[in-house]
């Protein structure tokens, strides 16, 4: 059951000024919209939220547990919504996904950018493209690192560089002579030998 967020507004606001009148002031609602607003989440919940007194009214044991959802979800917005305007980049978590190649060397970079921020917890996930591609979409990543631009709409992609790519062969071979093999097609490397996606020292 899911209690639409609107009477929460409006019911919060009932209690705590304990009078119709200025809480449809407050709102800029019409007394009976207020009225209207505290039958809804009766109807939802099936009990009476509160008990007139008078021109009062007291809260049920019902109505004492809907003002403490109220109140939750009010502070949940305060919290998020100051956390988007005072976002600090030094703070928080950050979820960081590419292959194991590149995990490799970038790991040692970001120990320093740890130490400057003790705030800042980054967390690097060696993963193949297909699932760093499903976090991203799934929300589950924040920054993914590729071998190409998915051209996804809700993804914002921007090209970082180039990686290299070592040939491994055996001592002895048939193959060309090394001078040729920058121009040797990446299918005859794999029938040839193993290739290996790394970053080569200059």
């Amino acid at each position: 059951m899911m209690l639409n967020a609107g009477w929460l507004h409006t019911f919060a606001a009932l209690c705590q000024t304990g009078h119709f009148t200025k809480t449809a002031r407050r709102l800029g609602m019409t007394q009976p919209g207020v009225s209207q607003h505290l039958r809804k989440p009766e109807t939802q919940v099936g009990q009476p939220l509160i008990v007139q007194q008078g021109k009062g009214f007291s809260l049920t044991q019902a109505g004492e547990a809907v003002q403490q959802l109220a109140l939750s979800r009010q502070e949940e917005e305060r919290r998020l919504m100051q956390a988007l305007q005072t976002d600090d980049p030094d703070q928080g978590e950050v979820r960081i996904a590419c292959s194991g190649s590149f995990a490799l060397p970038l790991a040692p970079a970001l120990f320093p950018l740890m130490q400057q921020a003790p705030g800042l917890t980054v967390r690097l996930e060696a993963a193949p493209h297909a699932p760093v591609l499903q976090g991203l979409q799934d929300g589950r990543v924040d920054l993914g690192i590729l071998d190409h631009d998915p051209a996804h709409p809700r993804l914002q992609a921007r090209h970082l560089g180039q990686e290299q790519l070592c040939l491994v062969v055996p001592t002895v071979w048939s193959g060309p002579p090394a001078s040729m093999i920058c121009s040797v097609r990446v299918s005859s490397r794999i029938r040839m030998a193993l290739v290996m996606p790394t970053i080569c020292s200059p």
